[in-house]
């Protein structure tokens, strides 16, 4: 079984100063880009592809949203 995690990854405006606080602080940041985490670390025998068609088909009918970082 994998260890799964669901991510998202916007485009940040001020990703420099994000990055140089991630780089003091996170044990992860040359690892993993700046990210906001959906759905914490799980264990999934399910692949990918899979796990994609499962997101695609729960979220039938809802709309995307914008968010805003300051």
């Amino acid at each position: 079984m994998k260890e799964r995690t669901i991510m998202n990854f916007p485009k940040f405006k001020n990703i420099e100063i994000i990055n140089e606080i991630r780089n003091k602080y996170d044990p992860l940041a040359d690892k993993v880009n700046p990210h906001i985490t959906i759905v914490f670390p799980f264990a999934c025998k399910l692949e990918n592809e899979e796990i994609e068609s499962w997101i695609k088909n729960a979220l039938t009918g809802m709309h995307p949203y914008k968010h805003t970082i300051e």
